[in-house]
C-alpha cells in the first residue's frame, strides 16, 4: 500500500525526477569532457619483513610488521623522497619550471625545491598488496610519460633514502659507542693503576681465580695437613731377623756342643757380623722417623704463619677483590661496546635494507580518470536519488488528493462513493475558414496625386 502511494506520488512528480536526472547527467558529461585525463603509473617493491635481518638476525612479528609497513608508506610520501625525485629529474634546471615558480600564486614562502616536491607528495600513494609483502607505489599525472618517470624515480629515491637513513643511524650509534668505549677504557686504566699501587703497598697479588697468593698457599698447606700422614718408610728387617735366628741357633748348639766346637764358633762369628747390620737398620729407622716429624712440624709452622698473614691482610684483600671485580666488569663493558660499534659500522657499510625492486615501472596506456561508465552510472544513481528526494519533499510540502484513500486519510471520514472521471473527448479539428476579401480602402485624393507624381513608387 505504501509502495503504491510512493509510486503514485513519483509518477505525479515525474517532471521533478526527470529534471534532476537530466541535470546530473548533463553535469557528468560536462565533467567527463572538460576535466583533463589522469594517468596512474605503478612501481613495486618487496618488503622482506618476514625474513631475518642479514646482519642483526631480528625478525618482525605481526604487529611490528604492520607498524613498519605504515612507516614505509609515510616515508614514500615524505619530502625527503619527493625532493630526491625533483633533483633526479632536473626540474630545478628547467627554465619553464623556473618561470612557473616565479609566476606562482600559491606557496609564496616555500623555496623552489619544496614547491616542486609538493605536487609529487600530493599525487603519490602507496599500499601493501593483500596477503603479500609487495608494496605498490602509485603516481598520478595528466601525462603518461611523466607518470611513469616520476613513479620509477620515486622507487629509486625511496630505496636510496632508506639506505642512507640506515647508514646515518648506524654511524651515529657507532660513534656514540666509540665515545663510551673511550670513557670506559679511561676508567679501566685508572682502576688498573689503583690496583697496582695497592699491590705495591700491601704485597697482595691476586691469582686468576680472584684469590691472593697467601690464601692460595694457605689453602694448599691446609689441604696437605688435612691428609693422613704417610707411613714411615720401613725397610725389611732382615739383619735383625737373622740376628735373632742366629741367637736361637747358638742357644741350641750351646746345649749339645762344647764351647770350642767348630759349629758353635762358626755360629758365633756369623752372629757378630749380623750385629753390625742390625745396628745399621735401626739407625735408618730412627732417621726416617726424625725426618717425618721435622716435615710435619715445618708444615704446622707454615700453616700458622700463612694463617696469620691472611688474617692480617683481610681488609686489603677485600679492597683488592672489589677493585678486581670492577676491573672485570669494565672489561666486559668495554668488549661489549667495541663489539657493538664494529657491528654497527658493518651495518653502515651494508647495502641490503630488506627492500627489493620488482619488475619495471608500468606505463599507463589508458587514463584512470575520467571513467565514463563510472561517471555516468554514478550520475544516474545520484540524479535518480536527488529527483526522488525532491519529489517526495515537494509532495510533503504541498499534499494533493489523488485517490479515495488520500481523501480518507486527510478527512478521517469514510468515502461512500466515488464518481469516475468523465471520458476524454477527442479534440475537434479546427477548420480554417478562408478569410473574407476585404475591400481596399479608398485612397485620399492627395495621396493618389502624390503617388502618380512619384511615378508609382509609393
Amino acid at each position: 500500500m505504501f509502495a503504491g502511494k510512493v509510486f503514485q506520488t513519483l509518477w505525479a512528480r515525474r517532471a521533478i525526477v526527470l529534471t534532476a536526472l537530466i541535470g546530473t547527467l548533463i553535469g557528468a558529461v560536462v565533467v567527463w569532457k572538460t576535466l583533463p585525463p589522469r594517468y596512474a603509473a605503478t612501481a613495486r617493491v618487496m618488503l622482506e619483513v618476514v625474513k631475518p635481518d642479514p646482519v642483526t638476525g631480528q625478525v618482525l612479528n605481526k604487529d611490528t610488521a604492520a607498524i613498519y609497513v605504515r612507516t614505509q608508506i609515510e616515508m614514500i610520501r615524505d619530502y625527503d623522497v619527493a625532493g630526491r625525485v625533483v633533483d633526479e629529474l632536473g626540474w630545478l634546471q628547467n627554465p619553464e619550471f623556473q618561470a612557473a615558480y616565479d609566476t606562482r600564486k600559491d606557496g609564496g614562502d616555500m623555496d623552489i625545491r619544496r614547491w616542486a616536491a609538493a605536487p609529487i607528495m600530493a599525487a603519490t600513494a602507496a599500499n601493501l598488496q593483500p596477503e603479500s609483502n609487495v608494496l605498490e607505489i602509485t603516481f598520478r599525472s595528466t601525462v603518461p610519460q611523466n607518470a611513469q618517470a616520476v613513479a620509477d624515480s620515486l622507487r629509486r629515491a625511496y630505496i636510496n633514502a632508506t639506505i642512507e637513513r640506515r647508514r646515518a643511524a648506524a654511524q651515529a650509534t657507532a660513534d656514540w659507542y666509540d665515545a663510551q668505549s673511550v670513557k670506559t677504557q679511561a676508567a679501566l686504566a685508572r682502576l688498573e693503576q689503583t690496583k697496582t699501587e695497592l699491590q705495591h703497598k700491601t704485597g697482595i697479588v691476586l691469582q686468576a681465580r680472584g684469590r691472593d697468593l697467601a690464601s692460595e698457599m694457605l689453602s694448599n698447606v691446609a689441604s696437605i695437613t688435612s691428609r693422613p700422614m704417610p707411613a714411615i718408610e720401613n725397610r725389611p728387617m732382615r739383619a735383625t731377623e737373622n740376628l735373632a735366628q742366629a741367637d736361637y741357633e747358638i742357644s741350641q748348639l750351646s746345649r749339645t756342643l762344647g764351647p770350642n766346637h767348630p759349629a758353635l764358633l762358626a755360629a758365633q762369628r756369623r752372629r757378630a757380623g749380623l750385629v753390625a747390620a742390625a745396628q745399621e737398620e735401626g739407625n735408618f729407622q730412627r732417621e726416617s722417623a726424625s725426618r717425618a716429624d721435622a716435615s710435619a712440624r715445618a708444615l704446622i709452622n707454615q700453616l700458622g704463619s700463612l694463617t696469620a698473614t691472611v688474617v692480617s691482610q683481610r681488609g686489603a684483600l677485600a679492597q683488592m677483590q672489589r677493585l678486581q671485580d670492577e676491573i672485570d666488569l669494565l672489561r666486559l663493558q668495554y668488549d661489549s661496546e667495541t663489539g657493538r660499534s664494529a657491528k654497527l659500522r658493518q651495518d653502515a657499510d651494508a647495502t641490503a635494507v630488506g627492500i627489493t625492486p620488482i619488475g619495471a615501472t608500468s606505463f599507463p596506456v589508458s587514463p584512470e580518470f575520467p571513467n565514463p561508465p563510472l561517471i555516468l552510472g554514478g550520475a544516474l544513481v545520484l540524479g535518480s536519488g536527488v529527483g526522488v528526494m525532491l519529489a517526495l519533499l515537494t509532495e510533503l510540502l504541498g499534499r494533493k488528493v489523488r485517490s479515495a484513500g488520500d481523501l480518507e486519510s486527510a478527512t478521517r471520514t469514510p468515502v461512500l462513493a466515488s464518481v469516475p472521471p468523465p471520458p476524454r473527448r477527442p479534440r475537434a479539428r479546427k477548420v480554417r475558414t478562408p478569410k473574407a476579401v476585404r475591400p481596399k480602402p479608398a485612397r485620399a485624393p492627395k495621396l493618389e496625386a502624390a503617388r502618380k507624381a512619384a511615378g508609382g513608387a509609393l
